[in-house]
């Protein structure tokens, strides 16, 4: 798997003789087993040390180039819906998802940093016992820190076919501040973010999607932020 490394002078990439470069280098792993088929609590507490400890390296930074990235935030939602389902915008369903979406709070004094976005377990290489390499951050950017920790519930405690699995969330969110430590915002609106991640799903899916997804929002407003105690 090839992996971004620095050169002699620390750098990742720059120009050479007014070429950009990057440099690669090839590293070898597995990746972990599927968490919805078996959840390996050994490679998730792995990950989530992986992701925390990445969070609190880059706490604070955005890039400059990040300025032109789109963050997935409420307002990138409700445009994204408008593009892809403008024929549902006056329907039942258009209005359970613009009200969904309205009740959605970020306190904007929440840390921020630069979010992979994408941490499905796919995006993880193991090797002898530990995490060798985080792939595939064509989806990162700059917001709130709390849209990972609920990227890492979405894809390691709620399986396709359905289901909120309650301790498999407590295990990630607890793992994780063994790392890093979670303000009360944060920890009250990690819900905040996940339903924000179904609704982003929605709003870059097929119209036949919405009823499925429909039903998670619903588990997690039965769940609500005391699914952590």
């Amino acid at each position: 798997m090839p992996a971004i490394i620095k050169n002699r002078a620390g750098e990742y990439a720059g120009t050479y003789r007014g070429k950009p470069y990057i440099l690669i280098a090839f590293i070898e792993g597995e990746h972990g087993a599927n968490p919805n088929a078996r959840f390996d609590a050994e490679h998730a507490a792995l990950v989530v040390e992986t992701v925390a400890r990445l969070h609190t390296t880059i706490q604070d930074y955005c890039p400059a180039y990040f300025s032109n990235r789109e963050a997935f935030d409420v307002a990138y939602c409700w445009r994204q819906f408008q593009r892809k389902h403008q024929d549902l915008i006056e329907t039942a369903d258009g209005r359970w998802f613009k009200a969904e979406l309205d009740g959605l709070v970020f306190p904007p004094d929440m840390p921020k940093g630069l979010c992979h976005a994408d941490l499905n377990y796919g995006n993880f290489l193991f090797r002898d016992g530990e995490v060798v390499a985080v792939l595939d951050f064509d989806m990162s950017f700059y917001g709130f820190l709390i849209y990972d920790i609920a990227s890492l519930i979405y894809w390691w405690a709620m399986p396709p076919e359905g289901g909120f699995r309650r301790e498999a969330t407590r295990f990630i969110v607890a793992e994780y501040e063994k790392h890093r430590s979670l303000s009360e915002t944060e920890r009250a609106h990690i819900i905040d973010a996940l339903k924000l991640i179904v609704l982003l799903g929605i709003s870059w899916g097929d119209r036949s999607e919405i009823a499925g997804e429909r039903e998670k929002i619903e588990l997690l407003n039965a769940a609500g932020a005391d699914v952590f105690g």
